[in-house]
């Protein structure tokens, strides 16, 4: 739910002494319940505009141009949203020109339990009475199941609210080999990190512990694969030869490039069906730089998504910030806790609250109201 304020100021002819007047026009959209808006002075009978769903229309009439006018939420909806004034300030020059102040309102965040009962196990049941072993990261496929990463497992919760773990399996080692490579295919999926699951039932996850860092996938059908790593590292290359230090998540694109959050390398990596790992983004340094490819930095990358347009968000933890690659490789920051432009609603006197991250970990993008949740 979105409300924009819109500021628009013009030469409204002239008053009795023959200054030149404005007025501020505010349109709220998406309001669902009573928004009152007023002028922030110190006098008692400041104007003010009250806003309702039925009649989302209103406007402060014949201001002085050139006054000062500051603009601040004296009654926020009753309803289960939140209205804050972020952008560009709530305090405006009223001029002859077009000025522009926005207000977001967005539902208030409800927390619920849905799943387990707050025990650690690894338990399966319904709704109420299963238990999960330190869930990490869940994605959820084109059916409304819910994959959930433990420690140890995957666990998947139905539609109707059943909770499943499941099963997997190997191949044989292959013994042509002198020793058999068993590390790089382990029959655990111990130290389970990020997953994904595909339109087929395939999942590809990254796998984290004390022997291995593994990029691997579960086939339909349960048996695992080790697509690329083995040891801990840092090594482009194919398979086994391809080293990683704590890959903690991995998105799939439309053309099956898998992207990881190599964490502790500082980079983004690019790994295809084949085992073939490059280096997609980042210098290796830890750091908060924009540019092309490697000349980006990051500092611990933990959460990636993508976009309807192939474009990829990144969780860059220690940064606290936001970032975006484009499908050509160019970093950009979508937010940083460093700037000063993002706001969180206002204080009781109407001061501005300025937006922080503290080391986001996950993010996701909604493609249908182009919105990205950290």
């Amino acid at each position: 739910f979105t409300l924009a304020l819109g500021l628009l100021a013009s030469c409204g002819g002239g008053s009795s002494s023959g200054t030149a007047t404005g007025s501020v026009q505010v349109v709220a959209t998406g309001l669902q319940g009573t928004l009152v808006v007023t002028d922030d002075t110190t006098d008692p009978t400041k104007p003010r505009v009250t806003l309702t769903a039925a009649s989302p229309t209103g406007a402060f009439g014949n201001i002085p141009i050139g006054n000062s006018f500051t603009l601040m939420i004296d009654t926020p909806p009753s309803t289960n949203e939140a209205c804050q004034i972020y952008k560009p300030s709530q305090k405006v020059t009223v001029t002859a020109g077009t000025n522009r102040i926005e207000v977001v309102c967005s539902p208030t965040a409800q927390v619920v339990a849905f799943a387990g009962t707050g025990v650690q196990a690894s338990v399966n049941g319904n709704l109420t009475n299963s238990q999960f072993d330190s869930p990490s990261r869940l994605t959820v496929d084109g059916n409304g199941v819910i994959y959930v990463s433990e420690y140890t497992a995957i666990r998947t919760i139905s539609p109707s609210g059943i909770v499943s773990t499941l099963t997997v399996t190997v191949n044989p080692p292959d013994f042509t080999k002198n020793p058999p490579d068993l590390t790089n295919n382990p029959s655990s999926i111990a130290g389970l990190a990020g997953l994904r699951v595909m339109s087929d039932g395939t999942i590809f996850f990254t796998q984290i512990n004390g022997e291995y860092t593994l990029i691997r996938k579960r086939a339909p059908n349960g048996v695992l694969t080790t697509i690329a790593g083995e040891t801990q590292g840092f090594a482009n290359g194919t398979g086994a030869d391809a080293k990683f230090n704590y890959p903690e998540d991995l998105v799939v694109d439309a053309y099956g490039y898998i992207y990881v959050a190599d964490s502790n390398n500082h980079l983004i990596r690019r790994v295809t069906m084949d085992g073939v790992v490059t280096t997609f983004a980042g210098s290796g340094r830890a750091g908060l730089v924009d540019g092309l490819g490697a000349a980006a930095s990051f500092n611990k990358p933990s959460g990636l998504a993508l976009d309807a347009w192939g474009n990829l968000y990144v969780a860059d933890s220690v940064n606290h910030a936001i970032r975006k690659i484009t499908p050509g490789g160019l970093v950009s920051t979508v937010f940083s806790s460093d700037s000063a432009q993002w706001y969180n609603g206002l204080t009781a006197n109407g001061t501005l609250i300025q937006t922080v991250l503290n080391y986001p970990t996950s993010v996701t993008f909604d493609n249908k109201i182009g919105r990205a949740h950290v």
